[in-house]
C-alpha cells in the first residue's frame, strides 16, 4: 500500500490514531511501501491522457451542458485543477507494483 492510501485511510474517520490504523494494516497483512518509478511514471502518463481528453469547461452530470466559471475578483476563466490526483498514483501503483487492488469504489 502506498503512503497516499495510508493518508486517505487516516482521513476516512474510521481510525482514531496512527497506531489503530497500523494495527488494522498489520492484522490484514498490508505493508506500506513506496511506489516504484515505473508506477509513478504510469500515473503521470495516465493523468496526461486524462487531461488531454478532458473538456475545458465544466459539464453538468445530469444534462451534459458545458459551462465556464469566471473569477468574481478578476473576471478570468477558472480552469480545472492540473494536479496529479491520488487515484492516478494508486492506479499506477496497482498496475506496476501490486498483486491486487482492493477498493470500495465500483
Amino acid at each position: 500500500m502506498m503512503p497516499i492510501v495510508y493518508a486517505e485511510l487516516a482521513a476516512d474517520g474510521h481510525f482514531d490514531s496512527a497506531a489503530e490504523l497500523d494495527v488494522f494494516l498489520e492484522d490484514h497483512s498490508i505493508q506500506l511501501i513506496e511506489p516504484s518509478r515505473a508506477a509513478l511514471f504510469e500515473a503521470g502518463e495516465k493523468f496526461r491522457e486524462y487531461t488531454d481528453r478532458r473538456p475545458d469547461a465544466l459539464q453538468c452530470p445530469s444534462c451534459g451542458a458545458k459551462h465556464t466559471v469566471r473569477c468574481d475578483d478578476c473576471g478570468s476563466d477558472l480552469s480545472l485543477r492540473q494536479h496529479i490526483a491520488a487515484d492516478f498514483l494508486i492506479g499506477g501503483h496497482a498496475t506496476a507494483d501490486a498483486d491486487a487492488l482492493v477498493s470500495f469504489d465500483s
